[in-house]
C-alpha cells in the first residue's frame, strides 16, 4: 500500500510540473534576449579571427567572412588566401578549384608555389637544436653518445 501511494504522489508531482509548462507570450509581454539577438552577428572569437586573417593577408573580413559562410573551416579559409597570394588569382579562381575536386596540394602543385609558409632565409636550426647551453648545435640526440656513454644494458 505505502508502495502505491509512493508512486501515485511522484506522478502527481510529475503532473503538475508539465501543467507548469510556459505559456506562450502575451501581447503586451517584452520580448526575451535570446529574441532580440541579431542571429547575424559573429561570436567574438569568431571576429577576431577573421580581422586577423584579414589583416595578414591584406584582405577585407568580409571576403574572410563570405568564405566562412561557404561552409570553409579556418585552415581552408588560410590556404585560399595563401594560394591567392602566392598565385596572384582571386580568391575566387582558388575556391572554384577546391570546389572542382583538386586537394589544397594539388592545387599549389599545378600553380607551382609551396602551400606552407615561406621559411627562406629563417636560418633553420641544425639537427642538434640547442642545449641547455643555448648554443646551436649544443643539444645531443641519442645517436650523439660518446664511446663511454653507453646505455644500460650494452656491453662491449
Amino acid at each position: 500500500m505505502k508502495k502505491s501511494m509512493l508512486c501515485l504522489a511522484v506522478l502527481t508531482a510529475f503532473a503538475a510540473a508539465g501543467a507548469r509548462a510556459e505559456d506562450p507570450p502575451k501581447a503586451g509581454d517584452p520580448p526575451k534576449a535570446e529574441e532580440t539577438k541579431d542571429r547575424t552577428a559573429k561570436p567574438d572569437g569568431q571576429q577576431k579571427q577573421a580581422d586577423k586573417l584579414a589583416a595578414e593577408f591584406g584582405v577585407k573580413a568580409e571576403e574572410v567572412s563570405a568564405l566562412r559562410d561557404k561552409g570553409m573551416g579556418w585552415g581552408e579559409v588560410r590556404h585560399a588566401l595563401s594560394l591567392s597570394q602566392k598565385t596572384g588569382k582571386p580568391v575566387a579562381d582558388i575556391v572554384k578549384m577546391r570546389e572542382s575536386g583538386l586537394g589544397w596540394g594539388e592545387i599549389a602543385k599545378k600553380e607551382g608555389v609551396k602551400l606552407g609558409p615561406d621559411r627562406a632565409g629563417k636560418g633553420a636550426e641544425p639537427k642538434g637544436g640547442r642545449g641547455m647551453s643555448g648554443e646551436r648545435g649544443a643539444g645531443r640526440g641519442p645517436g650523439d653518445r660518446g664511446p663511454k656513454e653507453r646505455g644500460p644494458g650494452r656491453v662491449k
